[in-house]
């Protein structure tokens, strides 16, 4: 059975070289699951929305800076964290 995060270092690897096609299929693996996670933080969906663009945009900037100190979920959960708090900061909210 493969292992889930090794595909999914493999992904960042290539997307750090601007390999679209790993980023395409990256965003198949995870869009869902960082929106289920935004929504749950900020309780909107168009902010969920929102914060999975950003995340994943902030995925194919930084994608060779996962250093594997966690899991990729992990570490993709915390850059939409992130995405969902100056999204707050923005609208006055504070998060």
């Amino acid at each position: 059975m493969p292992d889930p995060d090794r595909q999914a270092v493999s992904l960042l690897e290539r997307i750090a070289r601007h390999d679209e096609a790993a980023m395409a299929e990256f965003y198949r693996t995870f869009a869902r699951q960082v929106y289920a996670f935004a929504l749950r933080q900020a309780g909107d969906p168009g902010d969920a929305e929102d914060a999975v663009v950003e995340t994943m945009h902030e995925v194919w900037r930084v994608a060779g800076r996962f250093a594997g100190g966690s899991l990729v979920r992990t570490w993709l959960f915390s850059i939409a964290r992130h995405k969902l708090v100056d999204q707050a900061r923005l609208l006055g909210g504070g998060a």
